[in-house]
């Protein structure tokens, strides 16, 4: 078997620091309720103060510094959603949603309703979006928000307060009474045109929410309660629940595995939670922050997140997620059954590493490591690494193995003083080792006693045979007349050896390999008769020795 060495000696990017929620800036006096980042660096905050002054807040420094945006008016801000760079949209008390095309800078009313009151706004696409209402309704626009349907849920009782999109099709919403009861799960599977009640609960109600994929939805409310739908919110069942009084008011996710609810700390002295998994729910970890009432949370990537209060302080998350590892890239050729060694450089912040293999290859050393030992099998395709980290995995690096297939050993036969291959193409003939120059053949004559095999090669791989010893070419028989006859030779039926000389004490009869088939006891004279059933067809050696082991006669027997 071959054994390769694939090294690649690149510098692994540099990215380093553990996962922690810090204090970054302010964004506005008052609470903010809701974040809207459109990545790690440039987002915005919308809320108000306790006399219900709604305030826009923008950033481009990942929530360092904070400016107001245009906007002159008095109702609570509650949401905001960008549907691209420029185009955003921000709703709130009193029935009230703003609109942008300058990527925030400005702010006009696009529509108001008094009897409304906005909690959530989402968007599909450029022109389709939704509201979540006041008393079980979900108003929809086609055109950009120039015009609104309104949708009614068949309950008065609770209000709308998360309203999420995972695609054109499919979304869920959350609802509430004002006292956190009667809370309520929707789902529509078109688009926002109609909605069917999936959950609900007189005791609790529901103001966060997350969609992860089209079957994996979390929502959180009061008594610090969190459910989790693993089949696309046909069935909930409770993964979590805290303080009693304490009620989740917004949830986030990094990753799949990486849920983020944060609280009002209610039934916490005012000590509001982000409570946190990275088991995709199977366990929950709660961070209490004392004297803080969180209301929000955003992650614009799965390193960086943000977070924010009833006080209007932007809190960041940071968690390095590990590079690319510098697997090399140029494409291997190699051979089935052979074994190739495969090395990266550490990755900083690195956890481990996950190797994914071809079908059939597999690692006998160093899985987990920044080098692997692969044995790999018939099929081709790509080998890949990944390090995984503390928040998420990085990247994969991938190499291209084209795997051609091994032949199969070959097997040497031997027949009338010719060795052949059992391969019908692809040999070459060796000789105690050493390559016999234009033995290229299935077949080769031995010129000469000694060790012969045979390399079978295909497409760049190769198997060799087990060695095959030849005895007994190019020797010369005894002038035997006077010491030993074998008649008829070549033997069809039956052979008689007879042996006449007075030093005889032994006859050996032995195959071209020299394995011994016969061995007798003789005297000075003797004869032995061996029949055709005794002896398979083949050349055969017959010896003659004395009491000290001397060859007297040798003589070649043919059986036919």
């Amino acid at each position: 078997m071959k054994k390769l060495y694939v090294l690649s000696i690149l510098m692994a990017c540099l990215i380093g620091a553990q996962a922690q929620w810090t204090q970054v800036g302010t964004a506005l006096t008052g609470s903010v309720r809701s974040l809207w980042f459109t990545d790690e660096n440039n987002g915005f905050a919308v809320g108000g103060n306790n006399s219900n002054l709604g305030y826009i807040a923008k950033t481009s420094d990942g929530g360092v510094n904070w400016t107001s945006a245009s906007y002159s008016g008095t109702a609570l801000l509650r949401s905001i959603f960008f549907t691209s760079a420029d185009t955003g949209y921000t709703c709130g008390q009193g029935g009230l949603v703003l609109k942008t095309t300058d990527g925030g800078d400005t702010w006009s009313t696009l529509y108001t309703n008094v009897a409304q009151y906005f909690r959530a706004v989402a968007f599909v696409s450029a022109d389709v979006g939704m509201l979540g209402g006041a008393a079980g309704t979900i108003l929809r626009t086609t055109d950009a928000g120039s015009s609104w349907t309104t949708i009614n849920l068949g309950q008065t009782t609770s209000d709308i307060i998360q309203l999420k999109m995972f695609d054109a099709t499919t979304g869920f919403a959350v609802a509430s009474s004002g006292t956190f009861v009667s809370g309520y799960i929707y789902r529509t599977t078109d688009g926002g045109e109609t909605w069917e009640q999936v959950y609900s609960d007189a005791n609790k109600g529901f103001l966060a929410l997350t969609i992860i994929d089209a079957s994996t939805i979390y929502a959180g409310g009061y008594g610090q309660t969190i459910l989790k739908s693993t089949d696309g919110g046909d069935t909930w069942v409770s993964v979590y629940s805290g303080y009693a009084a304490s009620s989740f008011r917004a949830a986030a996710h990094a990753s799949a595995d990486r849920i983020f609810m944060v609280d009002d700390g209610t039934g916490n002295l005012s000590n509001g939670s982000i409570v946190s998994t990275s088991d995709g729910g199977a366990s929950w970890v709660d961070s209490a922050y004392t004297g803080i009432i969180w209301l929000c949370v955003s992650f614009p990537s799965a390193s960086v997140g943000y977070a924010s209060n009833t006080v209007g302080t932007i809190y960041k998350y940071y968690c390095a997620i590990p590079g690319t590892p510098d697997l090399s890239s140029d494409p291997l050729t190699i051979c089935s059954g052979d074994t190739a060694v495969f090395s990266i450089s550490d990755v900083d912040g690195a956890t481990g590493y996950k190797w994914i293999l071809p079908d059939g290859a597999y690692i006998i050393d160093g899985d987990g490591t920044t080098s692997v030992t692969v044995v790999f099998g018939i099929t081709s395709g790509s080998i890949s690494v990944f390090a995984t980290g503390e928040c998420a995995d990085g990247e994969a690096a991938y190499e291209e193995i084209t795997v051609n297939i091994t032949p199969a050993t070959p097997i040497i036969t031997f027949d009338a003083g010719v060795l052949s291959s059992s391969a019908a193409s692809g040999n070459q003939w060796y000789f105690n080792g050493d390559e016999i120059p234009g033995a290229t053949g299935q077949t080769y004559t031995p010129t000469q006693n000694g060790t012969y095999s045979v390399m079978v090669t295909e497409n760049g791989c190769s198997s060799q045979s087990e060695p095959y010893e030849v005895i007994g070419v190019g020797i010369m028989e005894s002038d035997h007349n006077s010491i030993f006859t074998v008649s008829p030779n070549p033997m069809s039926d039956f052979t008689q050896i007879t042996i006449e000389n007075h030093y005889a004490s032994q006859l050996i009869i032995t195959d071209v390999q020299g394995r011994v088939i016969m061995q007798q006891p003789v005297n000075s004279s003797y004869v032995m008769k061996i029949g055709r059933q005794q002896l398979s067809e083949g050349m055969y050696m017959i010896r003659v020795m004395n009491e000290k082991d001397e060859l007297l006669g040798l003589s070649k027997l043919l059986v036919q």
